[in-house]
């Protein structure tokens, strides 16, 4: 029997250490033993594996997505989607292949979103139209329509009053070019019933500029618009295609443009000439804004090197038969250090 002034034994305190560190031991041992396993039971899949595994999953899926594009061009419904109550005539690309319009929908849903794809179901198949077409169930044709191009709300600017502009359609119409191609439009004149105001909103550039477009002439009446995004895009295909030409590009808008059920020609001289204004107005953008795209940000004042590779683009040396020994062993100084030293 033991004291209250003495100390206990160790022997219990050393049996339980020694039995704790056997456990964590242990227990390290038994996870580097399963991340072992995992990494003997991961499998490494080399490049040529995982494109025969693409292919084989596009071949396998060939066929139900072949049925699934076969069942888009039928008439689903013959009730509008929307209404539940008008017969269905009308579908759209971009309100989604599985949505069939009526006439007053078809309306009323794209006198905003004038740039959809609409397609009329005539004759048993769908026909592809442009923004000014509708169908005609009596004679089962495309008819002309009316489709005005949306510049903004319906509040007057002038007199600051809420609705009370009145849009009146004409029949002249105007061409507005996009990255999607070519469509046209009724122009309008815009009255307000305040102040009394009439313009004519797409013959002034000034509202076309403000409506993200670029007018293709500055002379009343304009027949062309350039969306800016399409000149940023040729933009952006000038630079990473350099082979391409301005007559490719506006064929393929054309072609895009007709197949689509609209008419395809493009004036390149137009566009041309409207481009390099808009280039040059954006040159003149950047460079109030202090960009200099002709300055080198690591070359600064001086220009401490070059090489001619980079420069000149030329081949390399080990797929020459003879070099010239000057490229590599002589030294180029510039002309400002040639007359300095002289």
């Amino acid at each position: 029997m033991f004291e209250p002034d003495q100390p206990w034994p160790d022997t219990l305190s050393d049996e339980n250490s020694v039995s704790g560190e056997e456990a964590l031991v242990g227990a390290i041992n038994n996870c580097k033993t399963l991340l072992d396993s995992f990494s003997n039971t991961k499998k490494v899949i080399t490049w040529s594996e995982r494109m025969t595994n693409l292919q084989e999953d596009w071949t396998k899926a060939r066929s139900t997505i072949f049925d699934c594009i076969i069942s888009t061009e039928h008439l689903q419904s013959k009730k509008c989607s929307f209404c539940l109550e008008g017969d269905a005539c009308v579908r759209c690309h971009q309100c989604g292949l599985s949505f069939i319009l009526c006439e007053v929908c078809d309306e009323r849903i794209h006198s905003c979103s004038a740039f959809h794809d609409r397609e009329l179901w005539n004759g048993g198949y769908f026909e592809p139209a442009s923004p000014v077409e509708k169908l005609d169930k009596l004679t089962c044709t495309k008819v002309e329509s009316e489709r005005m191009l949306p510049f903004g709300t319906d509040n007057c600017l002038s007199c600051d009053t809420a609705k009370s502009l009145t849009i009146c359609c004409k029949k002249e119409t105007v061409a507005v070019i996009t990255t999607n191609g070519r469509f046209d439009f009724n122009k309008c004149i815009v009255k307000c019933n305040n102040c009394h105001m009439v313009c004519e909103p797409w013959d002034e550039y000034s509202c076309v500029i403000q409506n993200g477009y670029w007018p293709g002439s500055l002379k009343s009446p304009c027949s062309y618009i350039f969306h800016q995004d399409l000149f940023r895009m040729w933009d952006i295909f000038q630079k990473q295609m350099p082979g391409t030409s301005q007559k490719s590009f506006l064929a393929g808008l054309g072609e895009f443009s007709v197949q689509k059920g609209r008419n395809g020609v493009v004036n390149p001289t137009v566009f041309s000439v409207a481009f390099k204004e808009w280039k040059y107005c954006k040159y003149e953008l950047e460079s109030s804004m202090g960009f200099n795209w002709m300055q080198c940000p690591c070359c600064e004042k001086e220009q401490h090197s070059c090489h001619v590779d980079g420069n000149m683009k030329l081949y390399r040396y080990k797929s020459l038969e003879s070099r010239d020994p000057s490229a590599t062993t002589a030294i180029y100084l510039p002309k400002e250090t040639v007359f300095n030293l002289t």
